[in-house]
């Protein structure tokens, strides 16, 4: 018992925290391997414009006796239009990066803030179904409410039923109400569990005496016989259940074989049946011996 309601106490409380760990550590990565791309293009980008700019403009000093005279070669009026175009676009595209990175930032600060707040709408919307479960007339509103909220829905095709679906709905909705009942029958064994572990751990407020010390231990055997019946009952149940898939299949195959054969048959009736050759007709002709069809 005690090793059982360790590691259902590890389950609820250590597995989710490592799940946490394990994606903080992931987002991680991902958001450091952003900022190192960001960076590189950005060394890429200055490097390329300081080739440029060094390429169209080169300052030449020529000295004449007395004068120093600073001239700019190859460059014209139209390099010089071209510089000032070049100059605008590299600024409106630098003002878009920055307004993507700030878009980005926010972007990341939002996800964060998104996880919170879903979380703390999780908790207030299980805090109030906990609330309406409680109270009878709020519960019985409330699903009176969501009945009509269903009808609706299936009058304008929103919602289907199961007949109305196709094969693959048909299997997505079935495995989620698996995953469902499963996550119900373990919370259910949960709760037994502890349950047992803290009465059996829990001493008697007052000492119990011979009688009901007898009709414990008879309701706990009873409790035993139970769970072993209904043990017993599934087995049987699944059984039959194999057997009958098993002679659903056995009768699929005959039937496919009745019907095989029951083509053939007739492929071989229909053959007998045609008219024979005018070749045929004359060889039966001749040996019965009418001559005179013949003529």
């Amino acid at each position: 018992m005690n090793e059982d309601n360790v590691s259902d106490k590890w389950k609820l409380n250590v597995l989710p925290k490592l799940k946490r760990m394990k994606e903080e550590a992931y987002e991680n990565r991902l958001k450091m391997k952003e900022t190192k791309k960001l960076e590189s293009k950005q060394k890429r980008k200055k490097n390329a414009i300081e080739l440029k700019s060094s390429s169209v403009i080169k300052i030449r000093l020529k000295e004449n006796k007395n004068k120093k005279k600073c001239v700019i070669t190859k460059v014209d009026e139209k390099s010089s239009d071209t510089k000032n175009t070049n100059e605008a676009t590299n600024n409106k595209k630098g003002e878009e990066k920055k307004k993507k990175k700030a878009n980005k930032r926010g972007q990341n600060m939002t996800q964060a803030m998104i996880d919170a707040q879903r979380q703390k709408w999780k908790e207030k919307k299980r805090k109030y179904r906990e609330r309406v479960a409680a109270d009878l007339e709020r519960s019985e509103k409330a699903k009176s409410y969501e009945r009509e909220r269903n009808k609706k829905r299936k009058e304008k095709g929103q919602l289907k039923n199961i007949g109305d679906m196709e094969n693959r709905e048909k299997n997505k909705q079935r495995k989620k109400w698996r995953e469902a009942s499963n996550r119900y029958y373990q919370k259910k064994k949960l709760s037994g569990r502890t349950e047992k572990f803290i009465n059996d751990n829990t001493p008697p407020s007052s000492p119990l005496s011979l009688e009901e010390n007898i009709n414990y231990r008879i309701v706990e055997i009873s409790s035993r016989r139970q769970q072993a019946g209904r043990r017993r009952q599934k087995q049987n149940t699944e059984r039959k259940r194999q057997e009958v898939l098993a002679l659903k299949k056995k009768l699929y195959l005959t039937n496919m074989k009745m019907e095989k054969w029951k083509r053939k048959y007739h492929r071989v009736v229909n053959t007998r049946k045609t008219s024979p050759s005018s070749r045929k007709e004359v060889d039966n002709l001749i040996k019965q011996g009418d001559t005179e069809n013949l003529s």
